[in-house]
């Protein structure tokens, strides 16, 4: 009885010192920097934009006036793409993700009416025309 009591002594003493209390999943998870998310470029305030970096002289403009922008206010509007003035559909503030840039730049024209697979020229809603 002794030697199989000092046999479980040395296992669970064993066990004891392989499984050490470390940081919990959630924590050491969180700790995680994720390329995506940190791209490492410094992002510049308003100020710093307005009134230049600091040590730059990028303040004043070839006329001698303040530069001043407010490109900032442009993400979702017609101004920062090629769509036409008073654009009414989706244009996306997101500038991360190309494929939502590419699509909300309106750079690439879409297909004509025609292309699609359910476009039919028969029975319009509401026609009551000619109907060769």
């Amino acid at each position: 009885f002794s030697s199989s009591l000092s046999t479980l002594h040395e296992l669970v003493q064993h066990d004891v010192d392989q499984k050490r209390a470390g940081d919990p999943e959630w924590l050491s998870a969180s700790k995680k920097v994720y390329p995506r998310v940190a791209n490492g470029t410094m992002v510049r305030s308003s100020h710093q934009m307005d009134m230049g970096m600091p040590g730059s002289r990028g303040v004043l403009c070839e006329t001698g006036a303040m530069l001043s922008t407010t490109k900032d206010l442009f993400g979702g509007t017609s101004k920062n793409t090629h769509h036409i003035p008073g654009y009414g559909g989706h244009i996306p503030t997101n500038t991360q993700n190309p494929d939502v840039v590419r699509h909300g730049f309106g750079g690439t024209q879409r297909g004509k009416h025609c292309d699609l697979r359910l476009y039919h020229q028969h029975n319009i809603p509401g026609y009551t025309g000619h109907k060769p």
